[in-house]
């Protein structure tokens, strides 16, 4: 098996998530990293932080895999920027890490270094740059892939193929709703920057919840309308999204980010003949009869963003979320934003 040379662009939190996910993918080898701040950086090829250093200090399993993580640093050469990155090493492939303005630029940027390119959600702030980026990776033939874990969970891929095989009847009606403390941690971060986020939790973790919604039913957006509170930061923070699907599904969507609840995320989807519900993990089925059963959700082989990209880029698997999730994500997004500013809804 040959060795896959992947570079990591961005050192910041959830590139330590990604590494975690490489250690259990066979035939990598992180050869080199490019991120600005050097204290990133260094931090990143030491692979500690004070909650690391707290989750090692009780958790075996999870200490064995940060020590593989520092292993295949060892070797890796650190950039502070990309460009450099690209110009000196030899590389198969770029797992990108990076604020989300930074994303368009970049992924083209690898794509044309003849790189297969795995990018952090969202894939971009714009339908535009959503377009120039899936143009760009069917011209290339190389992998590309939105780092969008649901399309890997059980329970949603249990969701999805149920909807889509009819089992619910025609979709009818979607509510989804995701609570975060997203406004209390990241004050003073680059996602409360329109200049680096391009949005605030609509854009970032509210872009897992509509990729979601789009990917288990299969449905067009073709209407949105959408109000958002900002309260004191310069980004949204808050958002009610009420979508027209064509074909008449509706769906309500709530992205509350300033909550003292911590993460909670439930999605409901309504089908002509039967309905299903996804709380915390917890799954239950109602039948055409309002019959309430806890279905047994088919397990799956423990699957991470990169670990999927890995075996997309030897041809073991398909990308599970190829470049065209993120482009629809983007299209809806904007449509949200424009819907927001004019104060009426926006047709896609």
């Amino acid at each position: 098996m040959e060795l896959i040379g992947m570079g990591i662009v961005g050192c910041g939190g959830m590139s330590f998530q990604h590494m975690l996910g490489l250690t259990q993918a066979k035939g990598v080898r992180v050869s080199a990293i490019a991120e600005p701040k050097r204290e990133n950086r260094e931090k990143f090829i030491k692979f500690t932080s004070p909650g690391i250093e707290h989750k090692v200090a009780r958790d075996e399993a999870f200490r064995k895999r940060v020590l593989k993580a520092r292993e295949m640093l060892t070797s890796c050469v650190p950039y502070s920027n990309l460009d450099r990155m690209l110009e000196r090493e030899s590389l198969d492939a770029v797992l990108i890490v990076t604020p989300h303005l930074f994303h368009h630029r970049q992924v083209l940027d690898a794509l044309e270094a003849g790189l297969h390119v795995l990018v952090e959600k969202p894939m971009v702030c714009t339908s535009r740059h959503g377009e120039d980026i899936v143009k760009a990776a069917r011209k290339s033939g190389k992998v590309v892939g939105v780092a969008y874990q649901r399309h890997m969970l059980p329970e949603f891929v249990y969701m999805r193929d149920n909807v889509q095989s009819g089992k619910l009847g025609k979709v009818e009606h979607i509510s989804y709703t995701l609570y975060q403390d997203w406004y209390q941690f990241t004050k003073g971060t680059w996602r409360r920057s329109p200049k680096y986020a391009g949005g605030g939790e609509l854009m970032d973790s509210g872009s897992h919840i509509l990729d979601v919604a789009l990917w288990i039913t299969g449905l067009k957006p073709k209407r949105v309308y959408a109000q958002m509170r900002y309260f004191d930061a310069r980004v949204d923070v808050n958002s009610a999204l009420t979508i027209e699907f064509t074909g008449g599904a509706i769906a309500q969507i709530a992205i509350v980010g300033k909550t003292t609840m911590g993460w909670a995320e439930e999605l409901t989807v309504t089908g002509a003949s039967g309905t299903l519900r996804y709380q915390q993990g917890r799954m239950t089925r109602y039948d055409d009869r309002g019959k309430k059963t806890t279905p047994k959700v088919p397990r799956r082989a423990t699957a991470t963003p990169v670990g999927n990209f890995v075996d997309a880029i030897r041809r073991k698997a398909p990308i599970a979320a190829p470049p065209e999730w993120g482009l629809a994500v983007a299209r809806l997004t904007e449509a949200a934003f424009q819907s927001a500013k004019k104060g009426r809804p926006v047709i896609l």
